[in-house]
């Protein structure tokens, strides 16, 4: 495989993806603001609940949808097919 039309010296495969990033912006400074306990108990219900989506979409036809929290960002990836 090349990359950049340069040889991959570690002969990575590339398959095609859809992928979300998502970025709760502004989180940082709300954490600092006076609701702090407010925003952290969004967010841990934000995160619950992403959880929980996560192992209510990964049903059998679905298997290939991937996510991914961390900090103040979810990603979600779903696999297309093989190049």
């Amino acid at each position: 495989m090349f990359v950049n039309q340069n040889a991959d010296a570690y002969d990575r495969k590339t398959d095609t993806y859809i992928v979300a990033y998502i970025d709760l912006l502004g989180m940082t400074n709300r954490i600092k603001g006076t609701d702090r306990q407010l925003v952290m108990n969004k967010l841990y219900n934000l995160y619950t609940f992403s959880m929980k989506l996560t192992k209510d979409i990964q049903i059998e036809e679905n298997q290939d949808i991937w996510f991914k929290i961390f900090s103040d960002n979810i990603i979600i990836v779903d696999f297309l097919g093989g190049v």
